[in-house]
């Protein structure tokens, strides 16, 4: 029943991979969250920790999931590179965050759907519209104008460097699905299921390290844990499963939106429910990511 229920909310065939908007919104709904929940979960455990509790949960979320068919050492070794791209993102991102501020993030990461989309075209996948160029530099820009407003932002080389790296392997990971052979024949929660083991195994090793060299935190408590398999359950078996279907029906580029998206999500809760003033570099942030993600949406490919 479980299995029925993923599929009809995030197969190829549901109507939230059909339409890309609603599709980005709750992406950006769900991954936007995520560095909350990982923040505070930071709070008790040490961050190879956090990274192995979130791969192990979404693993073992999606082992019954997953056909037996597909549950082989065979096709791990056939998805192993998009496996390996994808374990890198969070990897280079921890990395990251050790030196600069997390509001730096969403402005880089913003740059995803631009770099898939300037790749597919040099690539001959689709013609290089000159109307969606510009109105993904002005989702860039417009996430700057939502996020960047800190003046105790935080930045290093080193810092930068990793952030950069995470940026190259999350577009890596996201095109490697959209043209790997192998990832067409292979089922999207498959695919998610490699993804999630391979990060397991690799966290989870240096997690061990980690525990033994400085034990558990007297600041631990049961709602750090709970973060984090909220973060594994939901922010990584289903989200990336759905957004593997995603790639599928629609594009590395056009799935990427929500990287844009996930800012203006934040802005908009934040003025309904905490009646926070909503600012003009606010508003026009907002404006020039809707105004990206409509270029972007408003026909297939």
């Amino acid at each position: 029943m479980l299995a029925r229920l993923l599929d009809s909310a995030t197969g190829k065939d549901s109507f939230l991979v059909k339409n890309p908007v609603v599709g980005t919104i709750l992406l950006a709904t769900v991954g936007g969250s995520i560095p909350t929940l990982i923040k505070y979960a930071l709070d008790g455990l040490g961050p190879w920790t956090v990274l192995a509790i979130r791969f192990i949960s979404a693993t073992i979320f999606l082992l019954p999931l997953v056909p037996t068919e597909y549950k082989n050492f065979e096709v791990a070794k056939e998805l192993k590179f998009i496996s390996i791209a994808g374990f890198c993102n969070p990897l280079f991102i921890a990395l990251a965050l050790v030196t600069i501020s997390a509001s730096v993030g969403p402005p880089a990461y913003a740059a995803t759907p631009l770099l898939l989309y300037v790749v597919g075209a040099i690539r001959g996948e689709r013609v290089l519209e000159a109307t969606k160029v510009v109105g993904l530099l002005g989702g860039i820009a417009g996430v700057g104008l939502i996020v960047l407003t800190d003046e105790t932002i935080r930045l290093s080389p080193t810092g930068l460097l990793f952030l950069a790296l995470g940026v190259v392997s999350f577009s890596t990971f996201l095109y490697l699905t959209q043209i790997t052979e192998a990832a067409q024949r292979i089922p999207a929660i498959a695919r998610a299921f490699h993804f999630c083991l391979l990060s397991a195994i690799a966290s989870a090793t240096v997690a061990g390290y980690e525990l033994l060299s400085d034990g558990l935190s007297s600041e631990l408590k049961a709602a750090h844990i709970l973060a984090v398999l909220a973060v594994g359950i939901v922010g990584t078996g289903w989200q990336y499963t759905f957004m593997q279907s995603m790639v599928e029906y629609q594009s590395g580029a056009t799935t990427a939106l929500f990287t844009m998206a996930q800012p203006v999500i934040g802005v908009l809760v934040a003025v309904a429910l905490l009646s926070e003033p909503l600012t003009w570099p606010l508003a026009v942030g907002v404006g020039l990511v809707l105004i990206a993600v409509h270029l972007m949406t408003k026909t297939k490919r």
